[in-house]
């Protein structure tokens, strides 16, 4: 397991409480304290690699009056599975000693805010995004697994089948600065702009997610030996997979007559690359070469 760790990228801090320095910027704030726990309330993390859908995800399982999924977590600082535990913690009202001693992120601080506001206000199911790359790996060996096995954590597992679209979507991401967007016409004009991919490293790039792939798996298989709930969504037919992660969430939850009413009216993420990545890449020609002959060959074709 040490050789796949390697392969995912990630910030470590020194263990201890999360420092007050000049990376978390001048407006981090203190913790508050997290409200008692409520009794039936169901946990719940999306974890996915990035550029996955897991945004739209979020957003529309949170139309449902119970549910209440956030964004990334870690997305912002260095974190080490210590820290990462007791933010857990926090975050799902399992922690009430030591929460003040914390300075963490604003988005962080954001994230943890609006979690409690929703549970306050009903939400049955409560939980968060976890990216692959933020050490989910490490954390699960440590203590994250048996942690979800004792609270009964459900864990959901995004996953691109075409790995090429998610790595180009990461590049293009780099290359325009913009990651996801409600406005049909900013979709529009950021999808016309032609990415240009870096054919030399594209082969590591792919063997890279595979390997993470195959890590993940054995995580979901541990999972399931302890007793862990894991539902697996597909990038590709997301929106069609949309109700069966509801019912996941959902099912044996303490939400009653609010799981009947009519879903939030939220606005919707929209597309930005929708065409054939053979009219999304400028070096087209190179990136057809680069590929052929091998196993993802067949990934150019989307």
């Amino acid at each position: 397991m040490q050789a796949v760790n390697l392969l995912i990228d990630s910030q470590i801090a020194e263990p201890g409480l999360l420092p007050t320095s000049p990376a978390y910027g001048p407006d981090s704030v203190a913790v508050p304290q997290p409200m008692p726990l409520r009794k039936h309330q169901t946990f719940a993390i999306i974890l996915a690699m990035q550029r996955s859908g897991t945004s739209l995800l979020t957003v529309e399982l949170s139309r449902h009056p119970c549910i209440s999924m956030q964004s990334e977590l870690f997305v912002q600082g260095s974190w080490n599975p210590k820290l990462q535990k007791q933010v857990v913690e926090v975050f799902f009202g399992t922690r009430v000693s030591d929460v003040q001693m914390l300075v963490l992120p604003n988005i962080t601080q954001d994230i943890l805010k609006k979690s409690r506001q929703a549970v306050e206000e009903g939400a049955a199911v409560q939980g968060f995004n976890w990216k692959l790359n933020q050490d989910f790996i490490p954390c699960w060996h440590t203590w994250l697994g048996d942690w979800a096995a004792h609270h009964g954590v459900r864990l959901i597992w995004v996953q691109r089948i075409n790995l090429l679209r998610r790595i180009f979507s990461n590049h293009a991401n780099k290359q325009t600065g913009v990651a996801v967007t409600t406005n049909k016409s900013q979709a529009k004009t950021v999808g016309s702009v032609q990415i240009s991919m870096n054919t030399s490293n594209i082969l590591k790039e792919l063997a890279k997610d595979e390997l993470n792939i195959k890590a993940v798996k054995a995580i979901l298989a541990d999972a399931r030996r302890k007793g862990v709930q894991v539902q697996t969504v597909y990038y590709e037919n997301m929106t069609e997979s949309l109700d069966v992660v509801r019912r996941f969430l959902l099912q044996n939850s303490s939400c009653t007559s609010r799981g009947r009413a009519a879903l939030k009216q939220r606005s919707g993420y929209s597309k930005i690359h929708a065409a054939k990545l053979k009219y999304l890449v400028r070096n087209w020609e190179q990136l057809r070469k680069t590929l052929r002959h091998t196993s993802w060959e067949w990934m150019l074709s989307t």
